[in-house]
């Protein structure tokens, strides 16, 4: 009788023990399973991490001409670049670009700038990059063959004949004229030219043919 109860309290033991284990693994197993799922996740977000594109360099463009406009300006004229954003134009009295300034053109379909500002009497060596603005980056084409200008020493040749009149030497004509070929010159021997200011301060006045 004893030792069947002994047996009894064996199997109890036994069947309690493993309730146990049983509850043990299926409370472990979530956590495994929540661990992995971690872990899938963890590699789905690296796989789908966005890779920046390369980006070429933009088309370059041809500098057409550097022209002087007047003691103090320049004018620079270049080819079109559809594809880009805008263009860099580099100016210096040094023909290896050395302390140079640029100016930004924002728009591709402008083709002349004239810089202002200039030194007189000075040589001014010029050239031109295109650039392409890709997510606020700006990506810039080889620079193109540089040409120079020189800045006069004053105002234009054109405003001063413009402001020189011819007269008649013997000073007897009451009109000042615009050029020596003038219909009212014709019979006077011998011309002599002044400004127009002087012609005027000393009593003459336009002509009506030729009208200075």
């Amino acid at each position: 009788m004893k030792k069947q109860t002994r047996i009894s309290a064996l199997l109890l033991a036994f069947a309690m023990a493993f309730t146990l284990l049983s509850s043990s693994a299926l409370a472990t197993e979530p956590s495994t399973l929540a661990a992995q799922s971690t872990v899938v996740t963890i590699a789905a977000d690296t796989a789908e991490s966005p890779v920046t594109a390369s980006v070429s360099k933009p088309k370059a463009t041809t500098l057409s001409s550097v022209k002087r406009v007047s003691s103090t300006k320049i004018k620079v004229t270049w080819k079109k670049v559809s594809s880009v954003t805008g263009y860099k134009i580099q100016y210096s009295t040094s023909s290896s670009f050395k302390k140079a300034k640029t100016v930004t053109i924002k728009s591709c379909k402008t083709t002349s700038k004239t810089i202002s500002s200039l030194a007189k009497n000075k040589k001014y060596y010029v050239r031109v990059r295109t650039y392409k603005t890709v997510s606020k980056k700006n990506y810039y084409s080889s620079w193109s063959k540089s040409k120079s200008a020189k800045t006069s020493t004053s105002t234009s040749s054109r405003s001063n004949s413009n402001n020189t009149v011819y007269i008649t030497a013997s000073g007897n004509g009451k009109c000042y004229h615009k050029r020596k070929s003038c219909p009212s010159l014709k019979r006077s021997k011998k011309i002599v030219s002044l400004s127009k200011s002087k012609a005027k301060a000393k009593g003459y006045k336009a002509c009506k043919n030729c009208k200075p």
